[in-house]
């Protein structure tokens, strides 16, 4: 196999574990008490929603990859 297809699994891996560990920071920031002057929870929630999809479209470019490499996409 294509060293490349290695690499774009690799890459679509390493999105998932950014999707993991982005949604256990979500859960913390749900769980964490707030005290005054502090950061909204909803200003940290939609940082992290941003990050999220930057690790959607980290594991899309990656599988996009692989099956580019396997031969699944045409032109």
């Amino acid at each position: 196999m294509d060293p490349l297809f290695f690499f774009g699994i690799g890459v679509a891996l390493a999105g998932c574990g950014s999707i993991g560990t982005t949604l256990a920071a979500c859960r913390e920031i749900l769980t964490i008490p707030r005290g005054p002057g502090a950061l909204g929870t909803s200003a940290l929630l939609a940082a992290m929603l941003f990050i999220l999809l930057v690790g959607c479209g980290i594991v899309a470019g990656g599988l996009w990859v692989a099956i580019a490499v396997a031969g699944g996409a045409n032109g």
